[in-house]
């Protein structure tokens, strides 16, 4: 599960846009239900972040842009900027009598991640992860100030031109299957 959540997006967890641009639902692909275009994606980074160092930047270009930020993508051999999607996101409710039963939960589960061929043993090595609302899609990606920034989690990999697999977790009561797991738990 993720080491944090940024800041802006606990606002914005409670607290949408009129248009309720940010509530982070998901089609069976991953893409964001009312941005056509808008995705969850994941970037990998060889800083590792924290609550205290990163947790108050809204969006990518800000914690891109931040003097003394722990935060740098990772720009190794077969790495695009921008990282990935998360295909086949979808917020689910954990077993259990609804959301008030001792012990339920909602969850966002999505599939895992593969690099294939990533990196060398010579480049950086990966220290963490973050999750963000990628508002183009990857299309053309430049870090934007609607790339907004939703969590954090460690993820420590040294690249040696194999594939790199991010394997999100699992939670008793979450149900996941295949090659999905649990990306944030909340409750």
């Amino acid at each position: 599960m993720a080491n944090f959540i940024f800041d802006t997006f606990k606002k914005l967890m409670v607290e949408q846009t009129a248009a309720g641009l940010y509530n982070l639902e998901t089609n069976g692909t991953g893409q964001i239900s009312l941005e056509t275009n808008d995705d969850l994606c994941v970037v990998l980074t060889t800083g590792a972040c924290t609550a205290a160092t990163c947790g108050a930047y809204d969006d990518l270009a800000a914690l891109d842009g931040a003097v003394g930020s722990a935060y740098t993508e990772y720009s190794g051999t077969n790495y695009a900027t921008g990282g990935k999607v998360v295909p086949n996101c979808s917020w689910e409710k954990s077993s259990g009598t609804g959301y008030t039963g001792a012990g339920s939960f909602a969850y966002l589960k999505g599939d895992n991640i593969t690099w294939s061929a990533l990196g060398a043993a010579t480049e950086a090595p990966i220290l963490g992860a973050v999750l963000y609302y990628c508002a183009d899609g990857l299309d053309a990606h430049a870090h934007s100030d609607q790339d907004l920034t939703v969590a954090y989690f460690d993820f420590i990999a040294q690249p040696d031109a194999s594939d790199l697999v991010l394997q999100w977790g699992s939670a008793g009561g979450a149900s996941c299957s295949g090659d999905q797991g649990v990306i944030l738990k909340l409750g």
